[in-house]
Formats: C-alpha cells, structure tokens, sequence
C-alpha cells in the first residue's frame, strides 16, 4: 500500500506522534493530507510545551497577530517551556510591550514577568507590567525582588519607575559570595554602579557606615 492509499483514520493516528515540524512537512505532501490535518497541526501547535515556543517566536517577529490567533483558539498563557518560562516572560525579556498588554489582557500571571523586565532593563516594560497589577516587591526563588535585580544590572531608568511606584528600598537579599544580607544600594555599590547608587540614596535608601562583608560601602 503506498502512503497515498492510506486511510484517514490511520494518518490521523500517525499525526499524533509527530511534533508540529514533521506535521507541517507532512501535510504538504497533497491537498488530502492538507485538508485533513492542517486542524490536528494547530491543536498540537497550542499543546503546552509547543505553544510556548510558538509565543516565543511569535514575540520575537512582532507578530502579534499571531498571539491573539492563539488565544483565541484556545492556548495556555500559563504553560511553562523546558527552561521554565511562560509566554508573558519570554515578552518582557524581548522587550515587546504590544505583546505583553495583549497576555496581559487576556489573564497572562505577572509572576516573574517584572524581574524578568528588570533584570534586562525595560523601563517602559516593568511601567506597563506595574500598571497591570505586578507585584513591585515580588520575590523571587533567591528572594530578589525587581530593584534588586535592576540595581545589580545597572538599569536607572528602571530603578526610577519602580521608586515611582513604591519599591521598598530596604528590602534585602543575600549578598553576591556572602550569606548576609544587603539592600538595592548595596547591590548595586557592589557592582559598581555609581549612578544607580546616587538615585536609591536620593530616593532615601540608607548610606550605611559601613561594609557589608567583604562588600563595598554604597557611597557616591
């Protein structure tokens, strides 16, 4: 019997084992296979694993189109990929804001999502996800919240939009190779951003006397 001859029912069982690439290869042999497993191909494109991916891209192209297609029919804006990020995460580490206030729009969680945007310094992305109900002192599993994260990557803009709308500036983590303890100012003293340590010490952050460990003393 040549793959021609075979009936519906079996490509649509054979459909089910191949990932959307070899799908997509596949129903374009002819227009049979195309009519008949053109809907299996996006049922498995919206599968958990591969939507992300599908956000991913379509994120990354500006193709926002494509991510409101995807809700609509139905794909899980909370699905995690292998490297256990979500659709609203992948958004903000790209720096694409139309994408994230359409996931945002639609439920997409916020967690995570603001450390995500500060960490890579998007002062209009961490602004909108704020606005959009993101916790500004969220932690995360090192307990950095997002001015940590902003003040250890030396993103000013950033720091400015989380100070405008309330960061604590005496929150704490643990310092880079010590157990102790250290605020936004410390961190980003201790990284050597100087600019980004005037801005927290103006915005009322305490300018300790001392050192914290082997860290340097947050002045300017």
């Amino acid at each position: 019997m040549s793959l021609l001859e075979v009936p519906n029912e079996l490509l649509l069982l054979i459909a089910e084992v191949l990932d959307p690439k070899d799908l997509s290869a596949f129903l374009r042999v002819n227009r049979r296979f195309a009519s008949l497993l053109t809907s299996p191909l996006y049922s498995l494109t919206l599968r958990d694993n591969y939507a992300v991916s599908a956000f991913k891209c379509a994120a990354r192209n500006r193709c926002d189109h494509i991510i409101k297609f995807m809700i609509s029919k139905g794909a899980n804006l909370e699905a995690k990929g292998l490297d256990g990020r979500t659709a609203l995460t992948w958004a903000t580490m790209i720096g694409n804001e139309a994408a994230a206030k359409i996931l945002l729009e639609n439920g997409a969680s916020t967690r995570d999502a603001l450390h995500s945007a500060a960490r890579f310094g998007w002062a209009g992305m961490v602004k909108l996800l704020v606005d959009g109900g993101a916790d500004v002192d969220g932690r995360i599993a090192n307990l950095a919240t997002p001015l940590h994260m902003a003040a250890m990557y030396g993103w000013v803009d950033v720091i400015r939009v989380l100070l405008d709308h309330g960061a604590d500036v005496l929150a704490r983590k643990e310092m880079p190779d010590s157990t102790e303890q250290g605020t936004a100012v410390h961190l980003a003293a201790w990284y050597g951003h100087r600019d980004v340590v005037k801005v927290l010490l103006d915005a009322g952050s305490p300018d300790t006397s001392g050192v914290i460990g082997n860290h340097r003393r947050p002045v300017v």
